[in-house]
């Protein structure tokens, strides 16, 4: 699948642009301070002032407009997946695994959640910068150009000017490095959904590619993903990854386990009060030397009948939910050659969802 623009893209220049105006503006007016007899040339780093404001609204009208193409680039992986979906569904009525189309959509859906949301709150963002104070700021030198060197050391607002523009400068670097970190978050999550795609489509036709893969950097991954619904869901997480050698196994299906655990966690925890949402995430060895990967949240809990049934197709608690990510959640772990299990006390005393992955022969033995 194609890739966002990375931050070295036109836009991420055009945000460095903004910044570097930004930097000119603040030494420009510390040069005013440090001569201000010269009232010529005070008047044309006014005129010089506002034209760099005018540059700026131009930037933000191209950052707008770039923001509007993320949406736009979402909405067509969408129509692609659909495709894809389509696609699947014929190969799986000729083979008999129908579910496979499904699993697809589930596990790319919840990626695309997380697309959705990086890509409103990086629009909000942009939105909310302050750019219009530097305009007001243009104007009120531009009108006082004729006295500006009174006007900077003598009006009471215009010696507030300096340390006004820093706070603003130093502001907007900040939401500039804010839009940045979603954008990349949105290449990830792009990049994680052609992998689910890949994997589908290869399920029946070639051998998976085996992997040395670091365990806690893949639960990171998982937690990443699913940050966006995460935090929507007001969910804190408490990490408890102890160090564990690289393991050989199928990265992307690992993490697409992992990634409906988390989510799985996330609903689950929405009877709780905002406040008191806890999911622990622990990762261990044991003595045998399998791994062992637990999510533990404080939510909704399972009744004990239901505890045989949750790992069923089609089985779901949620009225919104289908029943698939924990079915293909446990089947993934089959074909990595491991378990997953649940355990809960009843309903309302949380739940624990372990993965267990024993190693390979030659892994074992050492």
């Amino acid at each position: 699948m194609p890739h966002l623009p990375p931050p070295h893209s036109p836009l991420a220049r055009s945000t460095l642009i903004k910044m570097g105006v930004r930097i000119a503006v603040v030494i420009a007016l510390s040069t005013f301070f440090s001569d201000t007899a010269r009232e010529d040339e005070l008047g044309q780093l006014a005129k010089a002032f506002e034209a760099m404001a005018t540059r700026l609204r131009r930037r933000e009208e191209d950052l707008r407009a770039a923001n509007e193409g993320l949406e736009q680039r979402v909405e067509e992986r969408t129509r692609e997946l659909k495709s894809v979906h389509q696609q699947l569904v014929q190969t799986a009525r000729r083979t008999g695994m129908a579910e496979i189309a499904t699993n697809v959509l589930h596990n790319v859906g919840n990626v695309l959640n997380s697309v959705y949301t990086s890509s409103q709150v990086a629009k909000e963002r942009v939105l909310g910068m302050r750019l219009d104070h530097v305009s007001r700021v243009a104007q009120m030198l531009q009108a006082r150009q004729a006295n500006l060197a009174v006007f900077l050391t003598e009006d009471e607002r215009g010696k507030l000017l300096t340390p006004f523009l820093d706070k603003l400068g130093q502001n907007l670097m900040d939401e500039r490095q804010e839009v940045i970190s979603l954008l990349e978050d949105v290449g990830r999550y792009t990049e994680h959904i052609g992998e689910i795609v890949k994997v589908q489509q290869d399920y029946a036709r070639t051998p998976r590619l085996y992997e040395p893969v670091v365990l806690s950097e893949l639960v990171e991954d998982a937690l990443r993903i699913n940050a966006a619904g995460l935090t929507r869901h007001h969910v804190t997480v408490e990490r408890r990854l102890e160090p564990v050698p690289p393991l050989v196994t199928d990265k992307h299906k690992l993490l697409m386990i992992l990634v409906n655990l988390v989510s799985n966690a996330k609903y689950a925890l929405d009877p709780v009060p905002e406040d008191s949402r806890r999911l622990v995430v622990l990762l261990q060895r044991s003595a045998e030397g399998s791994i062992h990967i637990a999510l533990r949240d404080n939510g909704m809990g399972i009744a004990p009948e239901l505890l045989t049934r949750i790992f069923q197709y089609g089985f779901t608690t949620r009225e919104e939910g289908h029943g698939f990510g924990l079915h293909s959640s446990a089947l993934a772990a089959q074909e990595l050659g491991g378990t997953l299990r649940v355990e809960s006390e009843g309903p309302g005393r949380g739940a624990t969802f372990t993965l267990v992955i024993p190693p390979p022969p030659a892994q074992a033995e050492t």
